[in-house]
């Protein structure tokens, strides 16, 4: 699995698609499994007040989706840096 992580506006998803195209190779997008930003602001004030557990469900289905890709022969993953519990999960 190809992982390309970045900041936001760094070209991920760019070059992410460029290389499945080129490679004939399924993207695991991750900003189509996130949902903090679909979340009212004082849905994501209550989360920060409670201190941004990662327990809560932020992506659902993402890390299947990983799993998934992880029979596959190659696929590409993109995804932020968002915080401790994703950034240590094999990518």
């Amino acid at each position: 699995m190809i992982c390309v992580s970045g900041i936001p506006g760094s070209g991920k998803s760019t070059l992410s698609d460029q290389i499945g195209a080129q490679l004939g190779l399924p993207v695991i997008c991750y900003d189509e499994f996130e949902v903090v930003t679909r979340w009212s602001p004082d849905e994501v004030n209550r989360w920060l007040d409670a201190g941004a557990p990662l327990s809560r469900e932020l992506a659902p289905g993402f890390n299947e989706a990983v799993d998934q890709a992880k029979g596959a022969p190659y696929s590409i993953c993109h995804m932020g840096a968002f915080g401790r519990g994703y950034r240590t999960r094999e990518c």
